[in-house]
């Protein structure tokens, strides 16, 4: 399972520690309070935008979107409150799916040998790095 599968899954099960508390409007934005079921003091504020049926945006005080490019459980109570089946593609970062573009591009246009020594060299510097970085985080 990919690791990204794994915290927006995360944070889809923490959705059940939080409630919708209330709605309203704001600047042309829906603004959802969202209280910790065990602890209604606990609150934050989603904002989210529409056109016709569908969310444009979604922000949230916790900023996990922006940060880490997921949904956070606070969006999640909130597309549950509203009663979306699926996740909207403003809460789905590109860099997460299969339309991101490779890491290595390559070129068409020489020779495939040429292209796979490139690719060697590309994956001996990445095996490089890799150890070298597993190393200064021992050292610490």
């Amino acid at each position: 399972m990919p690791a990204m599968f794994k915290k927006v899954w995360a944070e889809i099960r923490k959705l059940y520690e939080w409630e919708v508390f209330n709605v309203a409007r704001q600047d042309g934005a829906g603004v959802f309070t969202v209280a910790s079921k065990d602890n209604n003091v606990v609150q934050v504020h989603v904002w989210c935008t529409f056109e016709e049926q569908s969310m444009n945006s979604a922000n949230c005080d916790c900023k996990k979107l922006e940060c880490d490019g997921i949904p956070c459980s606070h969006v999640c109570a909130v597309l549950k409150f509203l009663g979306v089946g699926t996740i909207p593609h403003c809460c789905v970062m590109v860099r997460w799916t299969m339309d991101v573009k490779a890491a290595f591009e390559s070129d068409r246009s020489t020779n495939t040998h040429v292209w796979s020594e490139q690719m060697d060299c590309y994956r001996d510097l990445r095996n490089m790095s890799s150890l070298a970085l597993f190393i200064a985080s021992k050292s610490s």
